[in-house]
């Protein structure tokens, strides 16, 4: 279960980037506003979650255990995104009905946390070349300076551009797809790297899967192990994600599979883009 301490050291993490956000987080969790469970409550659930408003904001526990405040953090910027926006809307046309600005308060929420967790792996990079040019003079001209530059150019990319659904356009003689085939009830499926964008981070976002949380993603695209990311797409949507690792031992070099994991069903709720065979599907890319 989470505990206020836990909310707190996310809320002091953020606040390191974006002060003024974390000043109003304090505020909220010292009036009650921002919350945990009763450990009562906490044991009737099987994932970790802390109240946002009138809201339950539920953790990835996989993620927690994993990772340690980060998914709190993301949780936490994308609700105080939504708040924020749906309170500008309000603001503005306080005459509007409660679902005509649904998608966009979604998406501000979304967007602050992309927006955070880009600046914050942008801040790593542009610190690691600012280290090598110190230590060598003639640094800015090698090959692994130029590297992070480039890496730091497509984070200054994703930040800046709209979100792109062709990325998840997929056709069957797409160049990008790995290997392709038939799941669920016909469904086509496609195996391709992790295309790194705006709208794919979303996607990936949504679907809060164990393991993949945003901070992860984007650490791999700054340490170029961002090639061994590879992405189930059916129905034009993610279904799941594969991460895969070199392994060298004495007489054997291989690859294996780190982690994975796949689009879920959520409670009661039935999703149109879940497709059955999704997990199988990504072994079998991975094999081919």
């Amino acid at each position: 279960m989470l505990t206020r301490e836990n909310i707190k050291q996310a809320i002091d993490a953020i606040a390191k980037r974006a002060p003024e956000i974390a000043y109003t987080m304090n505020t909220m969790l010292g009036k009650g506003r921002i919350d945990v469970p009763s450990a009562q409550e906490a044991r009737d659930e099987k994932s970790p979650y802390f109240f946002f408003g009138n809201k339950k904001v539920w953790v990835n526990k996989v993620q927690l255990f994993i990772s340690g405040t980060p998914p709190i953090e993301q949780a936490l910027l994308i609700h105080y995104g939504e708040i924020a926006e749906k309170s500008n809307l309000l603001h503005r046309e306080p005459t509007a009905t409660p679902g005509k600005h649904a998608l966009k308060t979604d998406t501000a929420g979304l967007s602050l946390m992309l927006n955070y967790e880009i600046d914050l792996a942008s801040e790593q990079l542009e610190q690691q070349i600012s280290a090598m040019l110190q230590k060598e003079n003639k640094a800015s001209e090698s090959p692994l300076v130029n590297l992070l530059k480039q890496r730091l150019k497509r984070l200054e990319e994703i930040k800046n551009c709209c979100t792109d659904q062709n990325d998840f356009n997929t056709s069957e003689d797409d160049p990008r797809i790995l290997f392709q085939g038939v799941i669920s009830d016909y469904t086509r499926a496609f195996f391709v790297g992790f295309p790194f964008s705006r709208e794919s981070l979303y996607q990936a976002a949504r679907l809060n899967l164990e393991f993949f949380h945003i901070r992860f993603l984007l650490n791999c695209l700054i340490s170029g192990t961002d090639s061994f990311i590879f992405a189930c797409i059916a129905k034009k949507k993610l279904q799941g994600l594969v991460f895969l690792e070199t392994i060298r031992k004495l007489f054997y070099k291989g690859i294996e599979v780190k982690y994975i994991a796949t689009r879920r069903r959520s409670g009661s709720q039935s999703d149109p883009y879940l497709v059955k065979g999704a997990g199988s599907f990504i072994m079998a890319g991975v094999w081919m």
